[in-house]
């Protein structure tokens, strides 16, 4: 997996091998983000990746020029996951990573003001 544009462009993210993780493809994302260029400049924006899982979309909003990404994770192993990677890619200070339910989280935050909400929920197959 890895960042399809910006100053991370070419960037590869780590994911844990698990069942509970399986993470947006590159070129599903290429297909939102081809999307989302035409509709907002990621420029100094602040947003919000509910269910962020590997935080590939939320990266790949601070790589696009972001100036906060809040990542709500509530799997502890996935959670350390996004913290990783967001200290390998060095961009800690436009993260900050929510170990919690996105509907608690957005119960807490109901009166922040995002310029992108990006939610991502996990499915599962029987």
């Amino acid at each position: 997996m890895r960042i399809i544009s910006g100053s991370l462009k070419g960037r590869t993210i780590k994911f844990p091998k698990s069942k509970l993780v399986r993470p947006t493809t590159d070129k599903n994302k290429e297909s939102i983000f081809n999307y989302l260029n035409n509709i907002i400049d990621f420029s100094n924006i602040l947003a919000c990746d509910l269910y962020a899982g590997t935080g590939s979309l939320g990266l790949e909003i601070v790589s696009r020029g972001a100036a906060k990404v809040h990542f709500i994770e509530n799997n502890f192993i996935v959670y350390k996951n996004i913290l990783s990677n967001i200290e390998i890619l060095k961009v800690e200070e436009n993260c900050k990573v929510y170990k919690m339910t996105s509907e608690k989280f957005t119960k807490l935050s109901e009166h922040d003001r995002y310029d992108l909400i990006i939610a991502d929920p996990p499915f599962f197959k029987d």
